[in-house]
């Protein structure tokens, strides 16, 4: 007999068969949610993995570049200090895009 919410009565007398297939129905329930919440669980622990995994290899996807090695002594700075910037920040971004 599934739970019933509306049993018992108010008023009626107690039967203990019809108390005890509640107690049971309600601890069915309970063990339904609890083998749910054990998958979810199982579920969550992978993808956690999985993320760990990705989040552990994001680092290297800049290692083929290069550091700039560039020092600047002119001052005021000149466009041709300051283009092998440029070209290094556009390096750097087109190896982190995915």
């Amino acid at each position: 007999m599934p739970f019933d919410p509306t049993k018992p009565v108010p008023g009626d007398d107690l039967d203990a068969v019809l108390i005890l297939a509640q107690f049971n129905a309600l601890k069915a329930l309970i063990d339904a949610q609890a083998a749910q919440i054990s998958g979810l669980n199982a579920a969550v622990a992978s993808l956690q993995a999985q993320l760990n995994a990705a989040i552990s290899g994001s680092s290297s996807n800049s290692n083929g570049v290069a550091n700039l090695g560039l020092s600047i002594s002119n001052n005021p700075t000149q466009p041709g200090d300051v283009q092998p910037i440029a070209d290094k920040m556009d390096e750097l971004i087109n190896s982190l895009r995915r």
